[in-house]
C-alpha cells in the first residue's frame, strides 16, 4: 500500500481496487494546482459569521476517464473557517458518522500555502470531493481551499505485474 506523501513515477505499476481491481502502469506525471474561486464558476460565496456553506462539490477535481487518470491531492485552507470534507461526495472523509463536528481541517492543520500531506487523498473518474466551510470567525468570509498535487496518466496492464503498489481511492480514513 502506498504510504502517504509517497509519489508515483513513470513506469510504476499500481493496483486500484476501485477501478474493477485492475492493474495499471504510470505513463505520465504532471503537477497541478487549483484554488476554489479561480475558475469561471466560484465554488463558494461569502459566508457570514455563524453560518456554513453546505457541502459544495468540487467537480473540477474529477480526473478524466479517457485517458485514464489518477490524481494525488493535497489541500490547504485559509481564513479561519472550519472545513469538512466528503470523499466521495456522500462519505465523510475524516471523523465518524455519529458526531458531525469531528473530522475537520482548518488553517492550523492544513495551511493554505503549506499543505499538510497527512491529509492527502487519491481521486479517479467519478470521484471528487465535496467541501463544507463553517464560519465562526466573527467576520464575513469567502472560504478558500487550495489544492495541489499530481496527475498520473495510466495505461491498463493485461496481467498482474510482479511488483506493484496498491492505491486506495480517497485514501485512509484517518491521517
Amino acid at each position: 500500500m502506498i504510504i502517504m506523501t509517497e509519489v508515483l513515477r513513470i513506469g510504476d505499476n499500481v493496483f486500484i481496487p476501485r477501478l474493477d481491481n485492475k492493474y495499471f502502469q504510470v505513463a505520465a506525471v504532471e503537477p497541478f494546482t487549483y484554488g476554489t474561486g479561480e475558475s469561471a464558476t466560484a465554488e463558494f460565496s461569502s459566508t457570514t459569521t455563524g453560518s456554513n456553506t453546505g457541502f459544495v462539490n468540487v467537480s473540477v477535481l474529477e480526473p478524466d476517464d479517457r485517458p485514464r487518470r489518477l490524481f494525488q491531492v493535497w489541500l490547504g485552507v485559509r481564513d479561519g473557517c472550519t472545513y469538512f470534507v466528503k470523499l466521495p461526495v456522500g462519505t465523510d472523509r475524516w471523523g465518524v458518522d455519529e458526531d458531525k463536528d469531528v473530522g475537520f481541517i482548518d488553517n492550523d492543520k492544513a495551511p493554505y500555502f503549506a499543505k499538510n500531506k497527512l491529509y492527502e487523498f487519491w481521486l479517479v473518474h467519478d470521484t471528487y470531493p465535496a467541501i463544507k466551510a463553517s464560519n465562526a470567525t466573527g467576520t464575513t468570509l469567502t472560504p478558500k481551499v487550495y489544492f495541489e498535487g499530481l496527475k498520473y496518466t495510466l495505461q491498463e496492464l493485461g496481467q498482474r505485474p510482479a511488483v506493484f503498489r496498491t492505491v486506495l481511492v480517497g485514501g485512509p480514513e484517518q491521517p
